[in-house]
């Protein structure tokens, strides 16, 4: 059995050719669905998903779009699917490549979020199986027009930096960004265009540097980066810059941390050459972070993690990979060296008697003894680990029945916060607390919830 069983969910509407709709929207977004709304006239645009059998697997072409706009008569509009990106855990997103005016090339997001985890039956159209993503940069609500998006829109310019070994950006905003990785005879696909296939995703050489004179060196082990020999400040700095937000210094000055000729740091350098060489802003704006300062945007880890008690906890020294494996883990989820079903990762440096047995620690911190609670749900995690942010769907944690009849929903995000607190219910109107399923019998009164 595959352990992700959605991966090709997305796969079969194309297959299906069904039509999405995109319909009440307001603001910069739509709310997005299958199934047609009853008001047609709230509807915008549509797009109808494709599958060409006669296109090579894995070409761009097989899979494509067509833009369909509902309030002017106008040309559709097809884009070919040039890439598929996720899938196997939060969300799945698909990219066009684009032709600028110069002849060079660019992808863009197309406007179409699958979440893995998504109910059409949840309240916020955001965690329905099919969202919006940045529609607006595809149709102008303005004008109810159907548009190409700007250049500072590519994925070149905002994402491809922590998706590509030895990224290199190039182009500029009036001719259009491009993008270069580590070509790759066996690599995936071409980036940039230039008939040689590159190394997309991340690869050794994102973690450990290049490796083209480690090979040629006669010494083991020598030019090259070894995260077990950094100090913990360099080592964490490797994994921060692409699991904290800054805003970049070259290119388009995005999220994506870049010097001023376009390139991503090397690992192993200082956190004080990486904010004063490749930000501009050295980490997340307040709108990706919650009132109390967790994270409510995805892929902060770091920016959590730095901040945390964990982290200056003045008596051992901890870096992502105290807790997780960079290279994988065949047995645990996300990377983890441990399984959090059993808090083996956390009595392992936690391992005073208040700690290696729950039950007592829970007592203390909060008075009541919780021992109707099941052990295998009164995890470390379940109240320091709180999933404040949000990639894909947000995940339902208990359903409200008081007062009775009527029920409601509270959500949590899809994505665990690492400052390792524990928010507690008088944060619930802005942000997720530490109340789960197995605290509903007393916390569900207190807490708003969704209908």
């Amino acid at each position: 059995m595959s352990a992700w069983p959605r991966f090709d969910a997305a796969l079969a509407a194309f297959d299906a050719g069904r039509t999405l709709f995109y319909f009440n929207c307001a603001g910069t977004a739509c709310s997005v669905s299958e199934t047609a709304p009853t008001d047609a006239a709230s509807i915008r645009f549509e797009i109808r998903l494709g599958h060409d059998t006669t296109v090579r697997r894995g070409e761009p072409g097989e899979y494509h779009v067509t833009f369909v706009n509902r309030r002017n008569t106008e040309a559709n509009q097809r884009y070919d699917v040039a890439l598929s990106y996720g899938g196997a855990v939060y969300k799945q997103r698909y990219l066009t490549r684009l032709r600028n005016a110069n002849g060079t090339y660019s992808h863009h997001v197309l406007p179409i979020q699958f979440n893995t985890a998504g109910n059409s039956t949840f309240p916020n159209a955001d965690s329905w199986p099919w969202k919006d993503y940045n529609t607006t940069r595809w149709f102008d609500f303005a004008t109810d027009r159907l548009r190409r998006p700007a250049n500072t829109a590519s994925f070149e310019n905002n994402c491809v930096a922590c998706h590509a070994t030895g990224f290199r950006l190039g182009g500029n905003a009036t001719d259009g960004w491009t993008a270069s990785a580590v070509t790759e005879p066996n690599g995936e696909y071409d980036l940039n265009g230039d008939g040689q296939r590159e190394e997309i995703n991340t690869g050794c050489e994102s973690c450990h540097g290049p490796g083209s004179e480690h090979i040629e060196a006669s010494v083991r082990g020598s030019r090259i980066v070894s995260s077990s020999l950094l100090t913990p400040e360099r080592e964490m700095t490797t994994c921060g810059a692409c699991h904290s937000r800054p805003q970049g210094v070259g290119g388009g000055q995005t999220e994506s941390p870049l010097d001023m000729n376009g390139n991503m740091p090397r690992p192993g350098i200082r956190r004080s050459e990486f904010l004063a060489r490749f930000t501009s802003r050295i980490d997340a704006a307040p709108s990706s972070l919650h009132p109390n300062g967790d994270s409510k945007s995805h892929h902060q880890q770091y920016t959590d993690f730095i901040r945390s008690g964990m982290y200056r906890n003045g008596s051992q020294l901890m870096t992502c990979s105290s807790c997780h494996d960079p290279h994988g883990s065949t047995q645990n989820p996300n990377m983890l060296r441990e399984s959090p079903a059993n808090n083996a990762g956390c009595v392992n440096c936690h391992s005073t008697a208040e700690y290696r047995n729950v039950l007592p620690h829970v007592m203390t911190r909060v008075a009541f003894a919780h021992a109707d609670v099941p052990l295998d749900r009164l995890t470390c995690t379940a109240c320091h680990m709180v999933r404040t942010a949000t990639s894909g769907a947000r995940t339902p944690q208990l359903v409200d029945i008081v007062p009775s009849p009527s029920t409601g929903t509270y959500f949590h995000g899809d994505i665990a916060g690492h400052r390792f607190n524990v928010p507690r219910r008088a944060l619930a109107s802005t942000q997720p607390t530490a109340t789960t399923r197995a605290c509903a019998s007393c916390h569900s009164i207190f807490l708003p919830v969704t209908p």
